[in-house]
């Protein structure tokens, strides 16, 4: 998708960019040639054990801080292969 010739990632929410632009009257959808799935940072985490497991380990510390932003990035993944 693209607009004003920056290009949105399709993984992201398209309600984001609504929000901020207000009511559209034309949306453009163009394949960006450049977006390889396999080095976005999102499924290089999910995709990493390592990196998952240590995900679900500050979910269970006792640091309260941590457990909300935790979650909410885990939700923003997409699902782990081995899960």
């Amino acid at each position: 998708m693209s607009i004003k010739n920056a290009y949105i990632d399709p993984e992201e929410e398209d309600d984001k960019y609504i929000k901020d632009i207000g009511l559209i009257q034309q949306v453009l959808i163009q394949k960006n040639p450049l977006y390889n799935p396999e080095t976005h940072p999102k499924f290089m985490i999910s995709n990493n054990q390592q990196y998952f497991e240590k995900l679900f380990y500050l979910l269970n510390t006792d640091n309260i801080t941590l457990i909300e932003p935790t979650w909410d990035l885990l939700m923003k993944l997409p699902v782990n292969a081995k899960l």
